[in-house]
């Protein structure tokens, strides 16, 4: 069985799960038929304001960003104030891996090593980095005192991890392909059979890069018992049925979720975002409620500039203005 049908199949087995929590939700009108996905933006998208996506009570926060929209890290650096007035102490930061987290704490200590950082961070986010608007959001996170938590998996380990699986399967890296360094251990369980032929070890540990990026924020909060972790990744780490299902399911910690809209995210969400124009919400920031164990995310994020540039509306903004302490 290949991995991508596997995953299918998963995706329809949480569809069904989550369709009774969905009721009692009030989102039993929630919908991937295209024909009805209009009517359901009508009565469930709303304006929306930033404090609303990173107040409590959860301790946790995701926002998913396509890293090619340099609009989404942009419109994130600008709103780093509001993430700290609601109670944000910490951003966590996809693609800088938990070995340069010392690296991390002297840029925010005095802003020393910006350089390092910058080339750090443009090796972990690799397709689709843009220098400017991304580094604008860790200059942000160091004026409005954020702490900076470097979270994911380290390259080196990474492969050691994934060598040492296709080893002792006996099976060459290309079958698997990009995808398997990304599952977490319940969906390797829930792989069955295809499970055997990923990266269950023999420790019993989960060695992808959810894992390893939920475990560090777990350690995180343990040590911390006052911190809330706003925390910035591509959107399928973002996705429920990922990083957040792991961190709930492993460490018994709660989280929300939310994704910038962004063209070609998935087909059911293009066709949102027609719907939204269609009904004249275009130029607002708009949230798109939905249920989470169904859609993903606890809401879509519709904000202008970040939806236009995705659209070929609107070429790369300039780096953010920094706002001050």
């Amino acid at each position: 069985m290949r991995l991508q049908a596997a995953l299918a199949g998963l995706a329809v087995a949480a569809f069904a799960a989550g369709a009774a929590r969905a009721q009692e939700e009030g989102f039993s009108d929630f919908t991937l038929d295209p024909a009805r996905l209009p009517a359901y933006v009508k009565s469930h998208a709303r304006p929306f304001e930033w404090s609303e996506v990173f107040r409590g009570p959860e301790r946790v926060i995701y926002l998913g960003d396509s890293h090619d929209v340099a609009a989404c890290s942009v419109e994130l650096a600008d709103r780093l104030g509001l993430a700290k007035a609601a109670g944000i102490t910490h951003l966590a930061v996809e693609g800088l891996t938990d070995d340069t987290q010392d690296l991390l704490d002297r840029f925010r200590r005095d802003g020393s090593r910006a350089e390092e950082v910058k080339s750090a961070y443009a090796d972990g986010i690799e397709a689709g980095f843009h220098p400017e608007a991304h580094f604008s959001v860790l200059e942000a996170a160091r004026v409005q005192g954020l702490a900076l938590l470097a979270v994911e998996l380290p390259d080196a380990e990474l492969e050691t991890a994934a060598l040492r699986c296709y080893r002792e399967a006996g099976l060459p890296p290309s079958l698997l392909g990009p995808d398997a360094r990304d599952l977490t251990l319940d969906e390797l369980e829930r792989l069955d059979a295809v499970a055997a032929k990923l990266c269950r070890l023999k420790d019993g540990r989960c060695h992808g890069r959810d894992c390893r990026m939920a475990a560090n924020i777990a350690s995180l909060l343990g040590r911390d018992p006052g911190a809330r972790v706003l925390v910035w990744t591509g959107t399928r780490h973002a996705y429920h049925e990922h990083q957040p299902r792991h961190l709930q399911r492993q460490f018994g910690i709660a989280s929300r979720s939310y994704a910038f809209w962004t063209k070609g995210l998935a087909s059911a969400f293009d066709v949102m975002g027609e719907a939204l124009r269609a009904q004249g919400k275009g130029d607002e920031a708009t949230a798109i409620a939905m249920p989470k164990e169904l859609g993903g995310y606890d809401a879509l994020l519709w904000v202008p500039r970040a939806a236009k540039e995705s659209l070929g509306e609107a070429g790369a903004p300039a780096k953010a203005p920094l706002p001050a302490r």
